[in-house]
């Protein structure tokens, strides 16, 4: 019987996972020395391991709580000033339009309406000015005068897609735009839905304001409306400077040191991240060995933390360096999209080809995330390119799609999991979107096709609904009723949530949009994680960032974060991604990253083996190297001790110095590593599950697997069948001769 197990065993072709790079594809240089070497994580850190002991950053005073602190101000322009006739709008014909409207339920009463139609080029394109010499109260300032101006902001349309939120830039300046200033005086004012407080400071003096002052509303950020109102300019005269002065998006809800939903998700990660391990040293007649030094460390996760990456990956030797130090999977922002009529004309598939590579031979192999098959935006987005000709016939534009997925899945097989769709429900707004073309042309039930296209294209791959939206009301109106739909009527395995954060965003509102979409039965896959709209607050930005991290890795349905870049695109510190500036220096925000995911959730322990050979410890989920000193020899052992398994670990000692484990992880799941020497016989091993007299599956360890340069024979399988028989034997030159288990 075990003759003919081992010739069908032996004869079954072992595929190697090599991908020839083709003439027109993009050659990517590596970053490891070799393919199978640990990735060079980060080792050094300001803070303990401890969970309690976190990076917390100074924040700012809520805005509110100081202006209420501040008295003696006189309130030199307010009620209907705002809208008096020597007001000036420039851009109007061009960009949009402004009115005065009725306001309900303020103190005030009347409000500036600005629908922005178009986007101008420059700041100043678009914007609504008052003259603030024009008004007696305020020309009798003296030099050194701190005012503050405190408006009344909502949006009521538009805005960011992925925020909710939106935002207008309100500043002071002198009349003849010349004079040099600090930038103090100017501020953006993020709002949404509700009416929000804005404020503006600034220092009077007549040689900076001798063409005259001005006050300068630009609604120049987003497409859509807002609304402002409720303008109070007030002068404090001398008594106060402009530190001050309240200012706007100081903080957020949870960011207490003390805060219970922190202290609540750092128990979580506790209980969800870690496990029981146990470790057991024999020598080869199976007696425990006690007293040994036992070392066990982490080199990977189990979990997936990737980075969507750019065109800066193939050209930046630094850029690649940071992507292999802090991330263990890939994807790439949008090169996937339908962004030529003919896929072969698309150049990005052509870095594509070279980054699939790149992230084989560098340690980035978790995961790589395919983004998206189908971006269903408005016929004027970028991406949409590739149906101009096809979109309004829904023969045609279903069968160009069906083609690219068709191109995407003989090209790509590699793509371990892809979003089928991108923004389905945020974009269609209960069929009421104009930022989606296919939907609204030929009703939302196209969709079903491509997600049954893409399970029968991509039978290997993990299949997402991808949607972004990071506040409560964006997703009850628009995001949930799709989610409803599509799990009654799409073939899909996950929920992609592209985890944006921004002004808009608490920790508690994050828990309650997870803890929702758990309730479909989806696991969550965090996608495009940045601090979207966060950019000069470094302060604000690192705090975000740390509270974010922790929400999703303590939420027992996410097993993914995936950061939308990682490295300023720019030299200035001022931008939403999180861990680098553009000359690779950790921003406030790196520093939080570095210390959660390497040092707070990362294992390193020591110890000694008890009189029972045995060595205890909690640890993260993931890939480890165990270390093993007795009698003055040292030897090195790769195992996975991954959520789900028993991992018990059984480490054998043999009399010609080399080191073998056994992973016990369940009934039905075992991983077998024995050392692989030069110069000595090294057999390999077999295995074959049979369930009612049939060969179900073939294992084979091949000659050997290089951890770190380190060499070893490994068997890891995983049964097909719960109530299967597995038969594990070692080989040597094609003969059976020893059982392995």
């Amino acid at each position: 019987m075990m003759k003919k197990v081992l010739t069908l065993v032996l004869c079954a072709v072992m595929m190697i996972n090599a991908v020839t790079v083709g003439a027109s594809s993009v050659v990517v240089a590596d970053v490891l020395e070799r393919p199978t070497d640990h990735r060079p994580v980060p080792t050094q850190f300001e803070k303990s391991k401890d969970l309690s002991d976190l990076h917390y950053f100074p924040m700012m005073e809520d805005g509110k709580k100081v202006f209420d602190t501040l008295s003696g101000g006189e309130v030199v322009i307010g009620g209907d000033d705002l809208f008096y006739e020597k007001a000036t709008v420039e851009g109007g014909n061009t960009h949009g339009t402004v009115e005065v409207v009725d306001v309900e339920g303020m103190h005030f009463d009347k409000a500036l309406h600005f629908t922005t139609t178009s986007l101008p080029g420059k700041w100043s394109g678009f914007n609504y000015r008052i003259y603030l010499d024009d008004f007696e109260k305020f020309q009798s300032y003296k030099d050194g005068d701190q005012v503050l101006a405190k408006i009344y902001v909502r949006m009521i349309s538009g805005g960011d897609r992925d925020t909710k939120m939106s935002a207008i830039y309100a500043y002071f300046s002198e009349k003849s735009w010349s004079k040099p200033h600090d930038g103090t005086q100017y501020q953006r004012i993020e709002c949404g839905k509700e009416w929000t407080v804005g404020y503006i400071p600034i220092t009077l003096s007549h040689a900076y304001g001798a063409a005259g002052y001005v006050f300068s509303l630009n609604p120049i950020f987003f497409v859509g409306e807002i609304e402002v109102g409720g303008l109070e300019i007030i002068n404090y005269g001398s008594k106060y400077q402009y530190k001050d002065m309240p200012l706007n998006n100081t903080r957020y809800k949870g960011c207490e040191e003390n805060a219970q939903w922190r202290k609540d998700a750092l128990e979580r990660i506790e209980k969800i991240r870690k496990g029981d391990v146990e470790i057991s040293l024999v020598d080869e007649n199976g007696a425990p060995i006690s007293d040994a030094d036992i070392s066990v460390d982490m080199y990977e996760h189990e979990f997936t933390f990737g980075v969507a990456v750019t065109e800066e990956l193939a050209s930046d030797k630094t850029y690649r360096e940071g992507v292999v130090k802090y991330f263990n999977a890939l994807g790439t922002e949008g090169f996937f999209h339908k962004w030529a009529e003919n896929d072969d004309e698309n150049l990005y598939y052509n870095y594509l080809d070279g980054y699939i590579d790149f992230a084989k031979r560098n340690g980035l192999t978790k995961a790589f995330h395919g983004h998206a098959l189908v971006y269903d935006g408005g016929m004027n987005d970028r991406w949409m390119t590739g149906y101009k000709n096809v979109y309004q016939d829904k023969e045609l534009s279903q069968k160009t799609i069906r083609e690219h997925m068709e191109y995407l899945a003989k090209r790509f097989p590699e793509v371990t999991y892809w979003d089928v769709s991108n923004e389905d429900g945020n974009r269609y707004d209960n069929g009421k979107g104009i930022t989606n073309t296919f939907k609204r042309y030929h009703g939302k039930e196209v969709v079903i096709d491509w997600y049954k296209w893409a399970r029968e294209l991509f039978p290997n791959a993990t299949l997402n609904i991808c949607e972004g939206y990071t506040n409560d009301a964006s997703y009850t109106e628009n995001t949930k009723p799709f989610l409803e739909w599509a799990v009654q009527n799409l073939d899909f395995d996950q929920v992609s949530f592209q985890g944006h954060v921004n002004y808009n965003t608490t920790p508690e509102g994050l828990l309650y949009l997870l803890d929702d979409i758990s309730t479909f039965g989806k696991e969550i896959k965090i996608t495009e994680f940045d601090t979207k709209g966060i950019t000069t607050d470094l302060n604000y930005q690192a705090n975000l960032t740390r509270d974010a991290l922790i929400v999703y890795f303590s939420h027992p349905m996410v097993n993914n974060i995936q950061l939308w870049g990682y490295r300023n695109v720019k030299s200035s510190p001022n931008d939403h991604r999180i861990i680098c500036n553009k000359d690779m220096s950790l921003k406030p925000s790196g520093v939080v990253f570095e210390d959660l995911v390497y040092n707070k959730w990362w294992t390193n322990e020591k110890g000694k083996t008890n009189a029972a050979g045995k060595f205890n410890l909690r640890a993260y989920y993931g890939d480890y190297d165990i270390t093993v000193t007795h009698n003055g020899v040292t030897k090195v052992v790769s195992v996975p001790l991954y959520k789900g398994y028993d991992n018990k670990v059984e480490i054998t000692l043999t009399s010609d110095n080399r080191i073998n484990a056994e992973v016990k992880r369940n009934e039905n799941s075992i991983y077998l590593a024995e050392e692989w020497a030069e110069g000595k016989e090294n057999p390999m091993m077999v295995a074959a599950e049979y369930k009612d007299g049939k060969m179900v599956k073939a294992y084979h360890s091949g000659e050997y697997t290089e951890i770190d340069r380190r060499k070893y024979v490994i068997l890891d399988l995983e049964k097909v069948h719960n109530d299967s028989e597995l038969y594990i034997y070692k080989t040597k030159d094609g003969v059976t001769y020893e059982k392995a288990n």
